[in-house]
């Protein structure tokens, strides 16, 4: 089961959704989080897959591959700068509104994929993406509450990287889109120790909130990441990927009490019944295969 790329998809959702509760859980600056979470993100991966961070892509023959080696670390980069926003907003609006803004990358992905990776967008998809548009609406009826409005733009931005960052690990579906996943959180440690050496060491609360921020919302969502884009479409990631912005406000409703509008609740729910409709065609297509 655990091979089906719907279900290692949804796996990717589930510890991507951990994010929200343990970002705000962690008292410390939002750069140094990023950047020692990719820390322990990057080990984990590495020491799981046995390999160290690569800058180059090659081919059967050894050869550096210059296309390849330009998807590897444009991957890495916009991975790593997904992440420092998805950070940064959490820290400065409200957990609802960075992840459903993040989320925006869907359409991004409609206008791109079919230029970029040349993967057609079928019925299901259109469904998919309607129901989920309508959700989004609902869910932002009352408009933005609960941030300040930098951190809804980051977060809208955040929606931008990580369109780019699925294109470019989904161009490497024959290679190994996990290299960037490592990169990527090599450059977020490197770019954030500067910030991380001026500042005090964090608590015990907030650095055990890192590591589970490093080794399950990152590490073990790389895993099942790296594992479903090579099978499944840009589009289908991000709408299965919708599930972490259900589940994120859940868990941040339970650990600190920030709750969701009646709207953003009802939007949820209508996007879900869309990602289980997703869920349950492509799945069944992608057993059929």
């Amino acid at each position: 089961m655990l091979k089906n790329p719907v279900v290692q998809m949804i796996f990717t959702a589930l510890f991507w959704s951990l994010g929200g509760i343990f970002v705000k859980l962690v008292d410390w600056n939002p750069l140094c989080i990023t950047g020692f979470r990719g820390l322990f993100a990057m080990l984990f991966l590495c020491v799981v897959f046995k390999r160290l961070p690569s800058f180059v892509s090659r081919d059967k023959d050894g050869k550096i591959d210059k296309k390849g080696t330009v998807e590897l670390i444009l991957g890495g980069f916009f991975y790593a700068a997904t992440m420092f926003a998805f950070v940064v907003s959490t820290k400065l609006t409200s957990a609802a509104n960075s992840i459903f803004l993040q989320n925006t990358s869907f359409i991004y992905l409609i206008i791109l994929s079919p230029f970029v990776l040349k993967e057609k967008i079928n019925w299901v998809d259109f469904v998919a993406i309607f129901g989920v548009i309508l959700g989004m609406i609902i869910l932002l009826g009352n408009g933005f509450s609960g941030g300040t409005a930098f951190g809804n733009f980051i977060a809208l931005l955040s929606g931008l990287t990580y369109a780019l960052a699925t294109l470019f690990l989904r161009k490497q579906k024959n290679a190994h889109p996990l290299n960037s996943l490592i990169l990527a959180n090599f450059f977020a440690f490197v770019f954030a120790l500067p910030f991380i050496l001026k500042s005090d060491f964090p608590s015990v609360k907030s650095f055990t909130g890192i590591v589970i921020l490093g080794v399950l919302q990152i590490g073990m969502a790389s895993f099942f990441w790296c594992k479903a884009i090579r099978k499944l479409s840009a589009v289908s990631c991000v709408i299965i990927g919708m599930l972490e912005p259900i589940l994120n406000p859940v868990w941040v409703a339970f650990g600190i009490g920030e709750i969701p509008a009646w709207n953003s609740i009802l939007g949820g729910l209508l996007i879900l019944a869309f990602i289980i409709f997703h869920v349950v065609l492509k799945g069944k297509k992608s057993l059929e295969n």
